[in-house]
């Protein structure tokens, strides 16, 4: 198969039709411009996924930003048993739930009147954006310069080539390492009963540990939950008769919410180094080698998944199915995955309380973003107020 490109041409409109195509012929490709293999089937990428041995997020499990998904082994799991506790279902029931619906209501309220919406920017991202914030304490006003910095510097990682996006990206990271630098002095002075004030009295990780995961949180946070809740509603509303079997019976959001995850996941690709030789579909990989699962392709091997293109929000109610990837599997699955599904879930029923008749706006065009980060830029849609 020839190789293709990124973030243009076909792939970067659609990337669904070329993944088939490399399961078909080849399930593990080189690709010229990442200097890495691809793996498109599912088995390949769950073991990619879930050996946390021989494969591992950065090249030796110590990068240089001591991010949790980034790290392996013992840091890995010193960092993950401190962070999970406030991920639990419990923990967040106390502190981020009750705030989950009273939010999305005041978002979506300015625009009953008008009956139309963004969904992506005016309120997906805000509602991913305010949970973020209440669980580090960040300021409302300072929201919006936050978020357009984590914005650029996941931009300027999807396009490795870009070079006006790469020129900024040291200083980007360089002002949000500095906020979250002051953001944890303040804590220190005045402990808040917040997430990252837990962090800091832990006294378990350094100082270098503290800012690349309240950083990460931000990073990876607001953009998943947002391209989550994006996707979500574009299936819903592009799927009238599944839109409206939630309608009639709403414990099917769930498992529309998991069809979502599988059929247009928000994170693509897993990434990893191979830690030792090792071999996919007959082709031997020296250890260092960079190999990439596409989640995206996996979630839709026709080998696992009948019919595995349609969207159908009563998929996941039949028992036994192999767990989709959109989360990952293994060590590094995503600490945050509890919180992402339950945000998705009440901005989707908030939504749906206010909204009847729910459609594309013919005036805007729906476009996705790269495929690291998948979902509609922007998400326009009008409604009739209920």
């Amino acid at each position: 198969m020839e190789q293709f490109a990124l973030d243009s041409g076909p792939f970067a409109e659609n990337p669904y039709p070329i993944f088939a195509r490399l399961r078909r012929e080849a399930p593990v490709f080189w690709h010229e411009g990442l200097e890495a293999w691809l793996l498109t089937r599912y088995e390949d990428c769950r073991k990619l996924n879930e050996d946390g041995v021989n494969f591992f997020p950065s090249y030796d499990g110590n990068p240089p930003i001591p991010y949790v998904q980034q790290l392996s082994g013992d840091p890995h799991r010193r960092i993950r048993k401190m962070m999970n506790p406030a991920f639990t279902p419990r923990a967040l029931m106390d502190t981020v739930e009750p705030a989950l619906a009273p939010t999305a209501e005041s978002l979506l309220a300015p625009f009953l009147p008008t009956g139309r919406i963004e969904i992506a920017n005016d309120y997906g991202e805000p509602m991913a954006t305010r949970v973020v914030s209440k669980l580090l304490n960040v300021a409302r006003e300072d929201e919006p310069w936050m978020v357009k910095t984590a914005d650029d510097l996941l931009e300027a990682e999807a396009n490795p080539t870009n070079q006006a996006l790469q020129a900024v990206y040291p200083k980007n990271l360089a002002d949000l390492r500095a906020f979250f630098a002051a953001r944890l002095d303040e804590e220190r002075k005045a402990p808040s009963d917040t997430l990252i004030s837990q962090m800091v009295a832990a006294a378990e990780l350094n100082e270098e540990e503290l800012l690349a995961n309240t950083m990460g949180m931000v990073v990876a946070g607001i953009e998943t939950t947002k391209r989550l809740i994006s996707n979500l509603i574009y299936l819903l509303v592009t799927h009238p008769e599944q839109l409206q079997m939630v309608r009639d019976d709403p414990t099917l959001l769930k498992p529309a919410i998991e069809e979502t995850l599988r059929i247009h996941s928000p994170n693509q690709p897993i990434m990893r180094y191979a830690q030792t030789d090792v071999e996919f579909g007959g082709i031997a990989m020296p250890r260092g080698t960079r190999i990439y699962g596409l989640r995206g392709a996996a979630n839709r091997d026709p080998d696992v998944w009948p019919d595995p293109d349609r969207f159908d929000v009563t998929r996941f109610l039949e028992r036994g199915l192999p767990p989709h990837l959109a989360f990952g599997v293994g060590p590094h699955i995503c600490v945050g995955a509890y919180l992402a599904r339950r945000e998705t879930a009440v901005a989707t029923e908030i939504l749906l309380k206010h909204a009847t008749n729910i459609r594309l706006d013919p005036d805007h065009e729906v476009r996705f973003v790269n495929f690291r980060n998948r979902g509609p830029k922007e998400l326009h849609l009008l409604f009739d107020a209920a």
